[in-house]
């Protein structure tokens, strides 16, 4: 068990450098550039992409952004990315790693949003999944003995 990191992103042309969001350091960071909008959520996600799916039940980011009571940060998690469900949606603790558990399942891709008070400019500096062991889906007997398949 250890955190993945996304290995690619949804290009858009609002968000910035957004492979900063994943290149495993906290002095770096994916920007979205026409700052956020006022009591409403970023128009456009920030999505990150892992190469293959992986079984997880929580999730890390680090924003440097400043909070002020009220706003929320919206991380969504899909496998897929036809059914998204929250993985976390809440305050966030700006240059201090975030975690959240969820419900157990096969991610391979989050989307983030940002819920802000004032428009301003927000920061995703980076984003981890925790990477369970691939689940037990059998069992199956071989000569006496008990295999495992995953």
């Amino acid at each position: 068990m250890s955190w993945a990191s996304p290995t690619g992103h949804v290009e858009t042309a609002e968000w910035y450098d957004e492979a900063y969001a994943y290149d495993e350091s906290t002095g770096s960071y994916a920007l979205y550039g026409p700052g956020s909008p006022a009591n409403a959520w970023t128009p456009v996600p920030l999505t990150l992409l892992f190469s293959a799916s992986l079984l997880s039940d929580k999730l890390r980011f680090w924003s440097q952004t400043s909070i002020i009571p009220g706003e929320m940060i919206w991380l969504e998690i899909s496998n897929g990315g036809i059914t998204w469900t929250t993985g976390y949606q809440g305050p966030w603790t700006p240059s201090a790693w975030v975690e959240a558990a969820f419900t157990q399942q096969e991610v391979d891709r989050v989307r983030i949003r940002f819920w802000l008070l004032f428009a301003r400019v927000v920061t995703v500096n980076e984003f981890d999944f925790w990477q369970l062991p691939p689940a037990v889906v059998g069992y199956g007997y071989s000569d006496g003995l008990v295999c495992v398949q995953a």
